[in-house]
């Protein structure tokens, strides 16, 4: 977002900020301000995130537990040959789950370099999917 004399969404050219629509609740056009921002998907995007989205998805991310894998779905989808087939979402805390798209993932995928486990066999719940 860019800022004059300490107005957000005025360029610097004095050039009024572009009308955005936010792509995941379609709440739009609008100019972002400063009680209203919008997260753009690259610097020189008109499409991103309005601040209600952001907020949500990062607390949906924070508060989402893993989903628990019953054990044909964990041999037939998580389990493979190699560490490459062996899915780096399956974790295991008394049971076998899923934590694609749960609070951990940011963490798995932080550290998925050094994990024994590779794959990313799914879409994660609840669907799945195979090749997503």
């Amino acid at each position: 977002m860019e800022i004059e004399n300490g107005i957000e969404g005025v360029k610097e050219t004095g050039e009024k900020l572009s009308q955005v629509t936010c792509r995941k609740c379609g709440f739009g056009p609008y100019t972002p301000s400063p009680g209203f921002d919008f997260y753009r998907d690259s610097d020189d995007s008109d499409t991103g995130l309005c601040e209600t989205c952001i907020i949500q998805e990062a607390m949906a991310e924070s508060s989402k537990e893993p989903v628990e894998v019953s054990e044909q779905r964990r041999k037939v989808l998580c389990m493979g040959d190699g560490k490459e087939g062996v899915c780096r979402f399956l974790v295991f805390g008394g049971k076998f789950e899923c934590a694609k798209g749960s609070k951990l993932e940011s963490s798995i995928l932080a550290k998925k370099d050094i994990m024994n486990a590779q794959g990313d066999n799914c879409s994660g719940p609840p669907c799945f999917l195979r090749g997503c």
